[in-house]
């Protein structure tokens, strides 16, 4: 979770568990039901929202501040987890945003 805003890879993942890419994606979607890479978007999402609740900050620097590599990609993944855009959540749970 320290680590969320920094590039993420499944070798990466899997050599800080000491593990081969194969069986770190088998033991990882054994116990989370969920892909690695799929989890990391939930989990960049959740850490979204507090920062779109505030009104500090872009929509496009909050999506670098919680690791996604383009304003794009954060609306694309925000919009499937989410089921609304990233401006529309700001616009509805944002405090002082207009």
């Amino acid at each position: 979770m320290d680590h969320l805003a920094s590039p993420l890879t499944i070798s990466l993942l899997a050599r800080a568990a000491r593990m081969s890419d194969r069986s770190y994606l088998r033991h990882f979607t054994a116990r989370n039901g969920t892909s690695p890479m799929r989890w990391v978007v939930t989990q960049r999402i959740a850490a979204s929202l507090p920062l779109l609740e505030s009104p500090e900050g872009t929509v496009e620097e909050i999506a670098a501040a919680v690791g996604f590599e383009s304003a794009a990609t954060f609306r694309h993944h925000f919009g499937r987890v989410m089921r609304t855009s990233p401006t529309a959540y700001r616009r509805s749970f944002g405090r002082g945003v207009a």
